[in-house]
């Protein structure tokens, strides 16, 4: 399988979200909590201050809030471009003015204007994201985008293989809203596969061989 890179699937995703947005709809993104939630939050962040995307609320929500703090508390293991970022000016990522979190529980403030939505969980198994798709979930000006692998069996997947309604809690949603899906794997795909291999010596040959 071969996987888009980077630059394809963040472009496609910017072209998905103005389109969503452009007809007054929400974007609700379905994260992993740890690592793949931190990348497309900073990723929209940037994509956000360059004027890619229009200037939108970007919330979070579920236990991405908690990582997020672990993250920010653990910046010393960052990448150089992070700690600087944190460390000599006032530009932390992790504290973006960009980023909004819930009022309440009832999350009437993230549902009364478009908006990003960054939650968990990235396979639709439980968190707040079941909330987001009882509430907009029949509205086609929406959209949902994953951004995670999608394991088979999973409401996920189901809905990513079209599924027109989804049993939440013994109560049926039907789903209305566009759904996307943006490779950004954290593996690698069949080209990657092949370079490393091409790159490892012939056990068979040189010092091992004398060994």
């Amino acid at each position: 399988d071969i996987i888009p890179s980077y630059r394809e699937s963040y472009q496609k995703m910017i072209t998905i979200i103005r389109e969503t947005l452009d007809k007054g709809g929400h974007v609700i993104i379905p994260s992993f909590a740890v690592g793949r939630a931190q990348e497309v939050l900073l990723a929209l962040d940037d994509y956000m201050r360059s004027g890619a995307i229009p200037p939108t609320k970007i919330f979070i929500d579920g236990m991405i809030t908690k990582a997020m703090k672990i993250y920010r508390h653990n910046a010393y293991y960052a990448n150089d471009d992070i700690k600087k970022r944190i460390l000599m000016s006032e530009d932390d990522p992790f504290k973006s003015p960009n980023f909004h979190h819930p009022r309440s529980k009832e999350r009437d403030d993230v549902l009364k204007e478009p908006s990003i939505i960054v939650t968990t969980s990235g396979m639709l198994t439980g968190g707040p994201v079941l909330f987001y798709l009882d509430k907009l979930g029949s509205d086609p000006r929406n959209t949902m985008i994953f951004v995670g692998y999608q394991a088979e069996g999973t409401p996920g997947s189901k809905v990513m293989n079209g599924a027109k309604s989804l049993v939440v809690r013994d109560k049926e949603i039907r789903l209305g809203l566009r759904v996307e899906g943006v490779r950004l794997s954290g593996h690698a795909d069949f080209n990657e596969l092949i370079q490393f291999a091409r790159s490892i010596k012939d056990p068979t040959s040189g010092d091992l061989a004398a060994a």
